[in-house]
């Protein structure tokens, strides 16, 4: 496997697998908190603490525009839609199916971008698995 010089220009669409599995929370916590031997009035405001938070994931997960990362191995960081630059933590999970990438900012805060199988081409998911998992490990920030 040689290594991978070049920029890496990805684009992170909006993931049904992620959607689906928030949907899937939001109905068991639904259905346990009818099985909850509690006050029908504390019952009802677990459920409309429920269903507003699932009208929230669902409105900003329609509201996602895709995004741009452009991964650099050369210089071992990530520019995030043109102009947030980030460097890379020292780990970085990666799957076949599941790619979790921890960034820092110039500034120092901590990003990280959960990407499934399916916000990707298949071509760039196996790029980005293998850009990862070839970079060089430096010491954690």
């Amino acid at each position: 496997m040689t290594s991978m010089e070049s920029p890496l220009e990805i684009t992170l669409n909006p993931s049904v697998t992620l959607a689906m599995a928030q949907c899937g929370l939001v109905f068991a916590v639904l259905m346990m908190s009818i099985m909850l031997p509690a006050l029908l009035w504390a019952k009802l405001l677990l459920l409309l603490a429920v269903l507003l938070s699932a009208a929230r994931w669902l409105s900003q997960w329609r509201g996602i525009t895709p995004e741009v990362l452009i991964f650099r191995p050369l210089t071992d960081d990530c520019i995030i839609d043109g102009n947030l630059r980030c460097q890379f933590r020292s780990r970085q999970f990666v799957t076949r199916r599941l790619i979790i990438v921890y960034l820092v900012t110039e500034s120092g805060k901590t990003l990280s971008r959960i990407i499934p199988r399916d916000a990707l081409s298949q071509r760039q998911h196996r790029l980005l698995r293998r850009l990862l998992i070839q970079r060089q490990v430096g010491p954690d920030e």
